[in-house]
């Protein structure tokens, strides 16, 4: 028998897959800021909470409301493949997972925009809850492990994801704590120097050299 809830709520309610993330997206609102802000900070958190799903490696769109002009409106956050690709590579096998399947994340462009034009908060106060749920951990859910192992050959390649999601050879197990300090530095550096940091200044380098070092396909002209 399922049992159905009902609740209301005066200044604005927050809903998202991750404990964390929805409360995160709550501590945004109860700071003073707006629907737009929350949804960002949700975002960021779940990139750390849920990272079998969301990650500001990613892309992102939105449906937006603007109650005051009593609009709706599509804001695409679409990707991009990589300039180098040409339409005959799209068929290669390689090109199903690593750095060569990766296209240009959308996600820090899309909720930067958001914010700018939409929101109240800065940037600082929208990811200060992710970098604190990076920083302290997060807990392992049964759904993180299974996927870990589902994957396992093809992540143990990766040594960051082997430091992070591994124990040893094994999958980090259910209920262990989870950090992620690689991410929690990105996302302090998003806050010390703006979102566009990802795209045309230090992280954006390291990227491009990370993807150089590991056949990663992304340029200098995409991140432009």
């Amino acid at each position: 028998m399922n049992t159905y809830h009902t609740f209301n709520a005066k200044y604005g309610m927050v809903s998202s897959a991750s404990s964390q993330a929805t409360n995160a997206g709550v501590e945004i609102l109860k700071q003073g800021g707006n629907a737009f802000d929350a949804a960002a900070a949700v975002s960021y958190a779940l990139g750390v909470s849920e990272p079998q799903a969301s990650g500001m490696g990613g892309q992102s769109t939105g449906l937006i409301y603007l109650a005051k002009e009593k609009r709706f409106f599509a804001l695409d956050g679409s990707s991009y493949a990589p300039y180098k690709l040409g339409r005959t590579s799209l068929a290669t096998p390689h090109l199903k997972e690593g750095l060569s399947a990766t296209t240009l994340p959308s996600t820090v462009a899309f909720y930067g925009y958001l914010i700018d034009t939409y929101g109240k908060k800065s940037l600082k106060s929208i990811l200060a809850p992710a970098i604190k749920l990076a920083k302290e951990g997060v807990v392992v859910t049964p759904l993180i492990h299974s996927l870990i192992k589902k994957h396992q050959k093809a992540l143990l390649k990766d040594e960051l994801i082997t430091r992070n999601f591994f124990n040893g050879d094994n999958p980090i197990e259910p209920g262990n704590r989870l950090f992620q300090p690689e991410i929690a530095k990105c996302m302090e550096s998003l806050s010390l120097h703006g979102w566009q940091d990802f795209y045309t200044g230090e992280i954006a380098k390291t990227i491009i050299k990370d993807m150089k070092a590991r056949e990663g396909l992304l340029s200098l002209e995409d991140f432009s």
